[in-house]
């Protein structure tokens, strides 16, 4: 369902599936896919993005080349950038970014983090501030967290 067709931006194609709510101010790019039960709130934009059952994504929310499973919860206010691939019960909340990086089932970022080039186990929280510092300068490095890790908050995790 379309809350307002008259504010839906179409600017490629759109792949639906059953019992799908877009609310005001969207704007689809490229190709996106939308499984069953998806919602997707006011003034988010999605470009090129795979989207699993029963996920919501909270208005303000920007996504794209994003991969997201099944049952995940996204924003408000989240940017998923190319490579984000988020497992099936995943959430990022609030002002929290992604870049190439997998986020394991049952995971969560609820607030204010950047998550860059990692590759997040299952059952993992992140704390709020938390920052993967992946960029030396000259090259970029990779995070890996294994499953059931617990991130206090505003912590920064230097890849090497």
């Amino acid at each position: 369902m379309l809350r307002d067709p008259s504010r839906f931006d179409l600017r490629g194609e759109l792949k639906c599936g059953q019992d799908v709510e877009i609310d005001i101010n969207v704007v689809i790019e490229g190709t996106v896919t939308l499984g069953n039960n998806v919602q997707i709130g006011a003034g988010s934009v999605l470009k090129n993005c795979v989207i699993a059952d029963n996920t919501v994504i909270r208005p303000y929310s920007v996504m794209e080349n994003a991969l997201v499973g099944a049952d995940c919860t996204v924003g408000p206010f989240s940017r998923l950038r190319p490579g984000t691939e988020l497992r099936d019960n995943a959430h990022v909340g609030n002002f929290v970014e992604t870049k190439n990086t997998c986020l394991g089932s049952g995971s969560k970022a609820n607030h204010l983090a950047y998550l860059g080039d990692a590759h997040i186990g299952e059952r993992v929280n992140i704390g709020a501030g938390t920052i993967t510092c992946n960029y030396d300068g000259a090259n970029k490095f990779r995070t890996t967290i294994g499953d059931d890790v617990f991130v206090g908050s505003d912590s920064q995790l230097i890849a090497l």
